[in-house]
């Protein structure tokens, strides 16, 4: 084990330490539970099914660009990816990857379904 996990730094890598060991870096503690999220993924305690580096719940899947609101920007990609309930392929405007993104319940579609989980998920921005 290495000598630096007892000295009380922050870690962000902790593999070479035991979890116990490192102290937590409260910036990337999503579910503020002490445990920094990248140990909280490697013990265990949480999954991170798409393997991104984020615990599975702390994501908001509607929140494409990642800044933590569900807002006018986030719309913008779901909107152009609206395809309706018989079209499992993406519009032209649309890449796979954001149509599968954008595909919030699960069923290789864009339509009225995703847009009623988007809706509930929509914050607005940055108050």
């Amino acid at each position: 084990m290495s000598d630096r996990c007892n000295r009380g730094a922050v870690q962000t890598g902790c593999r070479d330490c035991a979890p116990e060991q490192c102290v937590p870096d409260i910036a990337n503690d999503c579910n503020h539970n002490g445990i920094p999220d990248h140990v909280d993924i490697l013990v265990g305690h949480t999954a991170d099914l798409n393997l991104n580096g984020v615990p599975d719940e702390c994501e908001v899947p509607a929140d494409f660009n990642h800044d933590g609101y569900v807002d006018a920007h986030d719309y913008a990609l779901f909107n152009g990816c609206m395809a309706g309930p018989d079209t499992p392929n993406p519009p032209s405007i649309c890449d796979n990857t954001n149509f599968l993104l954008s595909d919030l319940n699960g069923d290789h579609r864009t339509d009225l379904r995703d847009f009623a989980k988007f809706q509930r998920s929509f914050t607005g921005g940055e108050q």
